[in-house]
């Protein structure tokens, strides 16, 4: 029996769901053994030890009886070409987030023949978009604001861990105090509403931090705040890309009226409105 197959079924045992179990139970015998999936992969032979059975009992008691993340249970979760170190209420970030960023950087690839020079992201949070970008334009300048020291000190270790320079992280209300333009503008920010927030899983709802995910206006207020000032901080030609909820696909027409021009709105892997992005080329005050 594979390690991979041996979590899988203990955590089947406990009654633990998921969509995705079997890579859930690979990540979490990576995280025991010490292994990367490769080298489990080709260990078909390999039995946890007693003290591997040890750590994952704690792991599926924290899933199934604290409701803990498994990012936070671990402490690093991937997000693109990283590994991020994730603590306790630091949001999590979601593979929703992770898409749409992958095809934000096949964009800019394409829509400027050169990589973007400047770079906003709003709510960095653990950093984890400001990163990735950062990763793949290494000649940009990244700033990333949150209003969260917390969330900026996590940030920064990620980037101290990551050996990515060239991310200036400041604390602040959405935008930063001094004056910067942009190629590029993005923003993972607070979109649900306190109805839906009720309604969460258990997990989000005791660990993950509450303003990092609820805005007043169900959901929309801060959407629409960064819509109203974003063209202050963009250039000419440039991109504002922002997440939204599955339900907040008219903000499309807001945009619009806004002045932002070829609105779009993308869809993630489920087919559920997820991203909202417009170009400053006619924005308007």
């Amino acid at each position: 029996m594979t390690v991979v197959k041996e979590v899988h079924e203990k955590l089947q045992a406990a009654g633990y769901q998921s969509p995705q179990l079997w890579s859930i139970a690979s990540w979490i015998a990576c995280s025991i053994t010490k292994r990367s999936a490769t080298e489990i992969s080709t260990r078909a032979q390999h039995k946890l030890s007693h003290t591997e059975k040890q750590q994952l009992d704690q792991i599926i008691h924290d899933l199934t009886t604290n409701h803990k993340p498994l990012a936070y249970i671990l402490g690093t979760t991937p997000f693109c070409t990283l590994e991020l170190e994730i603590k306790e209420p630091i949001l999590i970030p979601r593979p929703e987030t992770e898409e749409w960023v992958l095809k934000l950087i096949s964009l800019l690839s394409k829509k400027h023949n050169h990589t973007p020079k400047h770079i906003l992201d709003i709510g960095t949070g653990s950093g984890c978009i400001a990163l990735a970008l950062a990763r793949a334009y290494p000649n940009a300048h990244v700033i990333a604001t949150d209003s969260s020291a917390q969330a900026l000190a996590l940030a920064r270790r990620n980037q101290k861990q990551l050996a990515i320079p060239q991310v200036s992280f400041i604390e602040a209300d959405l935008f930063p105090a001094s004056p910067h333009m942009f190629d590029v503008i993005v923003s993972n920010p607070p979109y649900i509403s306190e109805e839906v927030w009720q309604k969460l899983e258990p997990s989000v709802r005791t660990w993950e931090d509450k303003q990092a995910l609820v805005a007043a206006d169900n959901g929309r207020a801060l959407i629409k705040r960064i819509i109203r000032k974003a063209h202050e901080y963009l250039m000419p030609g440039g991109l504002l890309v922002i997440e939204i909820g599955y339900d907040q696909a008219d903000l499309y027409t807001f945009m619009k009226s806004c002045g932002y021009t070829d609105v779009q709105v993308w869809c993630d892997f489920a087919q559920q409105p997820r991203v909202l992005m417009g170009s400053h080329e006619l924005a308007q005050n």
